[in-house]
């Protein structure tokens, strides 16, 4: 039986966005906090975490994005 961390593993049901946003809360950041850490926009870290996928025209920007706030937040 494996053991799972609340904040750091994102639950079946649960969206990307979701999760993300669940996991910045835990670290107790804003989204200016994490706009600041990673140099995105604070409205793309809301788009992200709404799931906007289509509001990103280059899926590798949105790919890199993701990765940079994942980063940030200590997630793989």
């Amino acid at each position: 039986m494996t053991n799972l961390n609340p904040i750091e593993d994102k639950r079946p049901d649960e969206r990307l966005g979701a999760y993300l946003t669940r996991a910045r809360e835990a670290r107790g950041l804003s989204v200016d906090d994490l706009a600041n850490l990673t140099r995105l926009t604070g409205k793309n870290i809301v788009l992200i975490e709404s799931g906007d996928w289509k509001a990103f025209q280059v899926e590798a920007y949105l790919r890199g994005y993701l990765n940079s706030i994942c980063n940030k937040l200590g997630l793989d």
